[in-house]
């Protein structure tokens, strides 16, 4: 939860873009690896000294959205976990690329007519902890 309070201190000032202010583009510094969700359009993107935020509305579902960056990600040498689900039914997700130490969390928002995507991409390469070898956590049984 630490990851998201941090990234989600971008301040508003930092705003690049939003819908209805004119063209919204890729923040400068944005891994080329990481590819915006196909036929979405980027509606904001914020970015200061700390990181990087861009988000997406499809009409695609959530798990439409999830199966798309597990292949693309996995693909480019990211690795994607699975974080908690929220109390609006969003589902977030940690990607990590082991060889660069880069990490990036992204959130899926269920929305009226698809899915919101909230990208949080820090400039800290250490901003997601890593697991202890051996040490994973039990699952519980739904």
């Amino acid at each position: 939860m630490g990851v998201l309070l941090a990234l989600a201190a971008l301040p508003a000032a930092s705003v690049m873009g939003c819908a209805g202010f004119g063209a919204v583009s890729l923040p400068e510094d944005w891994p080329a690896d990481v590819v915006p969700y196909p036929d979405a359009p980027i509606v904001h993107v914020s970015q200061n000294e700390s990181g990087s935020v861009l988000v997406q509305d499809t009409s695609d579902s959530a798990a439409d959205v999830h199966r798309f960056y597990a292949e693309s990600l996995g693909r480019a040498g990211w690795s994607v976990e699975r974080g908690k689900s929220g109390p609006s039914g969003e589902s977030s997700y940690l990607a990590d690329h082991a060889k660069t130490g880069r990490a990036i969390l992204f959130l899926l928002f269920p929305l009226e007519t698809g899915t919101r995507i909230e990208f949080m991409m820090s400039k800290n390469p250490g901003f997601v902890p890593k697991s202890k070898p051996g040490k994973r956590r039990k699952r519980r049984a739904h």
